[in-house]
């Protein structure tokens, strides 16, 4: 049995991987192996959200992504690699992603006489209006207009 604290950090974790592209099923199996360390698909489902057939897919997929490890026996045993082996292998896919889109979008040719059109932005939350301000201020020739109400300006 799983108590409410633990089901809602698997929950939390298994948003993540989705986010990150896994399939609910591979993630709930991937969360599943971690706290197992060494599982078949029986114990994998035993823990829930994964019927047990759908292990074996799961599990092939986190294989291929060099998150698990398999021992072909009878019955299969799965196992995760660590945590901290998970987190480094999937941000340094994360990076290469990044890396190789800023490549792609450095190559693509602009489309003809595109300039950015004057008008009106409306920006939320502190990051992306420092990160469009900075942009505005780099990229102005003579003067960049903001702004904001009062109050939420600061020192």
């Amino acid at each position: 049995m799983v108590d409410d604290a633990t089901e809602r950090v698997e929950e939390e974790a298994v948003d993540c991987l989705e986010e990150l592209g896994f399939t609910e099923y591979e993630a709930y199996t991937f969360v599943h192996l971690l706290r197992l360390g060494v599982g078949t698909a029986k114990d994998v489902s035993e823990l829930g959200e994964v019927p047990r057939t759908r292990v074996y897919e799961a599990a092939e997929s986190l294989r291929e992504a060099g998150l698990i490890g398999v021992q072909y026996t009878t019955p299969r045993k799965y196992s995760a690699v660590s945590r901290e082996t998970a987190v480094r292998k999937l941000d340094l896919e994360r990076q290469n992603v990044i890396t190789e889109l800023d490549e792609l979008l450095d190559r693509l040719e602009p489309t003809e006489g595109t300039t950015e059109e004057f008008g009106v932005w409306t920006v939320t939350g502190r990051d992306a209006v420092a990160s469009r301000l900075l942009e505005f201020v780099e990229e102005a020739e003579e003067t960049v207009v903001y702004m904001t109400v009062d109050d939420l300006l600061t020192e």
